[in-house]
């Protein structure tokens, strides 16, 4: 049997393991497995909570009901959609939420429902401080972390024998450093504006196999940061990871490692979409952090840079990156739609920020100038209502010129190619028919419009170093476009 050198309780989410509750109308604080459910209608016995291949919480009940009831659980079946229940012990309360029901099997006096569970949460009755808070995530990247983490654990032993419930003979054996390892699998990030915390990876001996995993830790020591800190943290690491991070649970420990709450959820990713693909999917990286001449701790400076940028910011940033992590989920055709609400909604937030004027000339000029003409027009042209609103408002600025306004203040060329990208991600967006070189040519397109998204957003938050150009596959100065000919030669590649 292998022998691991970390303490499975504290290196992943509470439901590593099924979570098996047998109900009793009186738990006691010895019997920690046994709880009093609330609104036991039904005289559930037993309470079984995991996971599913999709990492999905399934909860099932065992039970027994007489014949003569057996309406209560169809009852049961119809009407406990989205319900939180509670169960209780002297040591710690359990609360989920119902989803829906899978299935209901009666043998006789016995059933099993089994059913989704949106989220679980275990709270101890009387804790001590919480010292620290892992947060855990699915979809981690494959990038190499800088920092290494050394396990030592030290076994107790203690075989008793036994007369009743009398030992005669007592042994307690202690083996030091019995296991110990060392991984290269951490991250410390000292931001100036929150908490100082450690992204961590997990091992790989966890399940699900198919996911890389993380956890971002939050201690007592430096101080817990509030939750738009958090969500702000979440937000640019998966900008830096190039993933969208799939918070599967928190955990909270005391300074001795027990758990002062435990919190679950099911992967928050529609239903028809594949989460296994998803996760081996792979790095949608703007920042190229695999070149052995870097410095080594660069990420972490550009981390914790990009995070104090965003807390100090008045820019709205949640849109954008809600945009931009969803579209990594999407096919090629959706994705580039939702990017471009990424950047048209990022480019609306700068214009303000700049001062940037929405017309060529003010509406009261454009009327004195034209107003006359405009009149006659207007009575000619009455069928055409569509026409006449371009018209009627062609004194303000549409189309890439809004971007172009804002590129010149971040101090970014945007070239052809990126034009061309943002031109085509119209064609999808509106509904129009695509040739199957149009099709072909999608994936390039959106892996342009990804990094012109990713400019945008890293030269805003005033990060001016060199960035990853998908397209070409090498590093760039932030303020260089890609170049023509790079995209000429995939696209010929692709298409003939």
């Amino acid at each position: 049997m292998e022998r691991k050198s970390f303490y499975e309780n504290i290196e992943w989410e509470m439901l590593k393991f099924p979570l098996d509750v047998k109900v009793t109308e009186y738990p006691k604080i010895e019997f920690k497995s046994f709880y009093k459910l609330l609104d036991n209608e039904i005289n559930i016995q037993t309470i079984t909570f995991e996971r599913n291949e999709k990492y999905d919480i399934i909860g099932t009940f065992k039970g027994m009901i007489s014949i003569d009831e057996k309406d209560k659980l169809e009852q049961f079946n119809h009407t406990n959609f989205n319900k939180i229940f509670t169960i209780e012990s002297e040591y710690d309360n359990i609360t989920f939420k119902y989803e829906r029901t899978i299935r209901m099997e009666r043998i006789g006096q016995n059933y099993t429902i089994t059913f989704y569970v949106t989220d679980l949460k275990r709270e101890v009755n009387s804790p001590e401080k919480t010292s620290w808070i892992s947060e855990w995530y699915l979809n981690g990247p494959h990038i190499r972390f800088s920092r290494f983490t050394e396990y030592v654990k030290n076994e107790e032993y203690t075989k008793k024998r036994l007369i009743g419930m009398s030992p005669i003979i007592e042994q307690n054996f202690n083996y030091p450093e019995n296991v110990m390892s060392t991984l290269r699998n951490y991250l410390y990030i000292l931001p100036k504006n929150c908490p100082n915390f450690i992204i961590s990876k997990i091992p790989s001996e966890f399940d699900p196999k198919w996911s890389n995993k993380i956890s971002i830790e939050y201690y007592g020591k430096f101080g817990f940061p509030d939750d738009n800190s958090k969500q702000i943290i979440v937000e640019i690491l998966s900008l830096i990871f190039g993933r969208h991070l799939i918070k599967i649970g928190e955990s909270g420990f005391d300074e001795n490692g027990h758990y002062t709450f435990e919190k679950s959820v099911s992967p928050d990713i529609p239903y028809l979409i594949d989460i296994k693909h998803v996760c081996n999917d792979y790095d949608y990286l703007p920042i190229d952090y695999t070149n052995s001449q870097k410095d080594k701790y660069q990420i972490e400076k550009d981390i914790a840079l990009l995070i104090d940028e965003y807390i100090n910011s008045d820019i709205d940033y949640h849109n954008v990156f809600n945009y931009l992590r969803n579209s990594i989920l999407l096919p090629p055709e959706s994705e580039i739609v939702l990017l471009g609400g990424a950047l048209d909604y990022l480019i609306t937030q700068l214009r303000k920020k700049y001062n940037i004027n929405d017309e060529y000339l003010p509406e009261r000029e454009f009327i004195e100038l034209i107003g006359n003409e405009l009149t006659k027009i207007n009575e000619k042209l009455s069928d055409y209502p569509k026409l006449l609103n371009n018209l009627n408002n062609s004194y303000k600025k549409k189309g890439t010129s809004n971007f172009d306004e804002v590129f010149n203040e971040l101090n970014l060329e945007m070239g052809e190619i990126e034009d061309n990208a943002i031109r085509y991600r119209h064609i999808p967006a509106h509904g129009q028919k695509m040739k199957q070189k149009t099709k072909d040519k999608f994936p390039i397109l959106v892996a342009v419009y990804r990094t012109l998204l990713n400019r945008c957003i890293l030269k805003s938050l005033n990060y001016n170093n060199d960035y990853f150009d998908a397209v070409s596959q090498c590093n760039r100065p932030l303020n260089e476009p890609i170049p023509p000919e790079n995209f000429d030669k995939l696209i010929k590649d692709i298409t003939e």
